[in-house]
């Protein structure tokens, strides 16, 4: 994330290919870190803040100009709630699943037959398979 932003100040006129790889960044981290919101609202704040910094006061403006640095900074801004939101829906998602998968297990769990110590659960297959 900090050598995107790194790259943006040693190549000002290419802030638009390097705030691509900072969305990219942020979308990856929604969507496979098993992260909450709130995590991933964290991430993101720590990468507009430096993002911020640089294309406001590092970069010089015979580089980029003020228009072209609002345009930026607010497309990764949009993009950045965008990827917060993502992480949101993420992590409902796999929270369901475990769920579901903790509500198939204790089910299953409870519709199987007893085995006795000395047989194991494959034995028993075998043998009605074979009668």
């Amino acid at each position: 994330m900090f050598a995107t932003v790194g790259v943006a100040t040693v190549l000002p006129g290419e802030v638009w290919e390097q705030s691509v790889s900072l969305v990219a960044m942020m979308f990856a981290a929604a969507l496979f870190m098993p992260w909450s919101w709130r995590w991933q609202a964290a991430f993101v704040a720590i990468a507009l803040l430096a993002a911020t910094v640089v294309f406001t006061l590092v970069i010089p403006r015979s580089g980029l100009d003020g228009q072209s640095t609002v345009r930026v900074l607010l497309t990764l801004y949009v993009l950045a709630a965008l990827s917060v939101f993502g992480a949101h829906l993420a992590d409902r998602a796999r929270r369901q699943l475990a769920a579901s998968e903790s509500i198939r297990g204790t089910s299953s769990a409870s519709t199987r037959s007893p085995v006795s110590p000395g047989e194991s659960r494959t034995s028993s297959t075998i043998c009605w398979a074979g009668s």
